[in-house]
């Protein structure tokens, strides 16, 4: 268990994530734009020039009515991967056909848009596109998701409300997590842990935007160009607390099993490591927000 801190990255070095064969990671977006680097990394775990990638843009209201595609998903399209599809639809029974996952078995990575997570519950759990996600991650691709697609990557997820937040099922790429994106900026100082005392044995991830949590092999890293941060939230309610840990843009915190799925009590003695926690009261939390 160790951590170690760099000065915040402008430019990442990509010598610094080698391509692990069979190893899935999770690029886990905060939402607020994605930095150019976020993209980056997401092209270069999916295969560089040979990444074969599906965009899901389900989840805004509003992608069949962009003129230009092209234009509007430059990010992706410029990069010149080996192949870059859209893998959509708003119909329920579209996507619990068969056909509708096949693209994802020859896929090397995923990127799931912005919008509404709750659609995309609604649209796809249960389904065999959704399984097929599930195996891409499991033979060595990578699945990115930017606000909406940050809170359907957990297991729970927040849909919505602030003092009393309402919990439903997310994608479960990451088990035992809650992700929730925007955590400094819109002020989800106590969304986070009120979801955490929901879920006592998930741990709760607040996302700062432009900033985006990778999870792969057995570390955890913020990357962005800012001084954003990932804050992971532990919830001990016989104790009527909930403990917040800080992991910066720069830091790499390195477990001794696989991140995604860790135990909560492997994860939070890591954390604990390398930082005091800030300890939330129920009490607290019990008040009104401001």
């Amino acid at each position: 268990m160790e951590t170690s801190v760099l000065p915040p990255l402008h430019t990442l070095d990509l010598t610094r994530f080698p391509v692990l064969e069979g190893v899935g990671a999770l690029v886990i977006v905060g939402g607020g734009g994605t930095p150019p680097m976020v993209h980056d990394l997401f092209f270069h775990l999916a295969g560089g020039p040979n990444a074969r990638v599906l965009h899901l843009p389900s989840a805004t209201i509003t992608f069949e009515a962009i003129p230009d595609k092209r234009a509007y998903y430059c990010d992706f399209y410029d990069r010149k991967p080996a192949s870059f599809e859209f893998l959509h639809t708003y119909d329920r029974a579209v996507a619990e056909r068969p056909e509708f996952a096949r693209p994802l078995r020859q896929a090397t990575g995923v990127w799931i848009g912005g919008g509404s997570q709750s659609r995309l519950s609604e649209l796809f759990l249960g389904t065999a596109m959704l399984a097929a996600i599930h195996d891409l991650l499991a033979r060595g691709g990578v699945v990115a998701g930017t606000s909406s697609g940050c809170a359907i990557m957990s297991e729970a997820m927040i849909c919505y409300g602030y003092e009393e937040p309402c919990m439903w099922q997310g994608f479960r790429l990451y088990p035992k997590a809650i992700c929730d994106p925007h955590f400094t900026q819109r002020e989800r100082f106590k969304r986070v842990p009120r979801a955490a005392l929901l879920r006592p044995d998930h741990v709760a991830i607040g996302i700062d935007e432009k900033t985006a949590l990778v999870v792969r092999g057995n570390q955890l890293r913020p990357i962005g160009p800012y001084e954003g941060a990932a804050w992971f939230h532990f919830a001990d309610p016989a104790a009527g607390v909930v403990y917040r840990y800080r992991l910066g843009i720069g830091a790499t915190l390195e477990l001794p099993v696989p991140a995604r799925g860790a135990g909560l009590a492997i994860l939070r003695a890591c954390l604990h490591a390398t930082q005091e926690p800030h300890v939330i009261t129920a009490e607290e939390l019990a008040q009104p927000d401001e």
